[in-house]
């Protein structure tokens, strides 16, 4: 009672109040991502998540569902809150999920940009980055098994970067200041292996860690990618930055692409 009479005593005060808004009418669904996201950047709600329903995260849904029987989990914590009798209703044949900002990781690898790959939130505010990050050609190209394969990787760059140490501390110390690069030259050599549809056959179906999986990368790391890196950094220029601790050459593009061009160099790739 004394509520609607405190109402009603000061409904003239409503009158004076105005709340903008916005309307927005004939707009597509990545116009309105873009609109949301801008409008939420001061929020706590993660960009990514804003992303989970665009269309290319529900195309990748579909991808690992029917290609690999696996749940991709495009919002964040969504694959614990289904049952064993959901995910088996929903066609997912495997126990562990595909995750947007780990998959989002792999593509930043294979592209090698090797800076971006820490700076996940800018990747997915800014629709030019976030576009060219998910790109269409990895759902039309079918290649399912290369993308779960050189996403397991990053499940295992410890111990490839332990191996490498392993080969000398006082040389190889500073590897692991670059441990995306790591990752992105592993995904250089991996999909230029004349055998890479065996590996593909024998690692890219399931998402369990096989032994065999990890000692192949253990040796690829110790023959070739602890190789690559010791030529990149031949240069005074690096060394010197090495000797100075200063290591965020390795988190670069440029460096990346020093390395690749040393590796198609020392093995013939032209």
């Amino acid at each position: 009672m004394k509520a609607t009479l405190h109402f009603r005593n000061n409904k003239h005060l409503l009158k004076v109040i105005f709340v903008t808004a916005k309307i927005i009418s004939n707009a597509s669904k990545e116009f309105i991502t873009s609109v949301t996201i801008c409008n939420n950047k001061q929020n706590p709600v993660e960009p990514w998540n804003l992303r989970a329903s665009d269309s290319i995260q529900l195309a990748f849904q579909d991808k690992f569902r029917d290609d690999l029987g696996i749940f991709y989990e495009r919002q964040e914590n969504s694959f614990e809150s289904h049952t064993d009798e959901d995910l088996e209703e929903m066609g997912i044949k495997q126990y562990k999920a595909v995750e947007i900002k780990r998959l989002a990781q792999t593509f930043l690898a294979f592209q090698g940009e090797v800076d971006k790959m820490s700076r996940l939130r800018e990747v997915f505010e800014t629709d030019s980055i976030y576009q060219n990050t998910f790109q269409k050609k990895y759902i039309n190209e079918g290649k399912s098994r290369k993308i779960l394969l050189i996403y397991k990787i990053q499940f295992r760059l410890n111990k490839v970067i332990k191996e490498i140490i392993n080969k000398g501390h006082e040389k190889y110390y500073f590897i692991s200041k670059g441990r995306n690069l790591i990752w992105a030259l592993l995904i250089n050599e991996i999909l230029c292996d004349n055998n890479i549809e065996s590996l593909c056959e024998r690692f890219g179906t399931s998402l369990n860690i096989e032994a065999d999986f990890s000692e192949y990368l253990k040796d690829l790391a110790s023959k070739r990618i602890r190789l690559i890196i010791t030529d990149a950094v031949k240069d005074k220029y690096y060394q010197n930055l090495i000797n100075e601790e200063k290591y965020n050459f390795l988190r670069t593009k440029i460096f990346y692409q020093h390395c690749k061009d040393i590796a198609n160099e020392r093995y013939n790739r032209h």
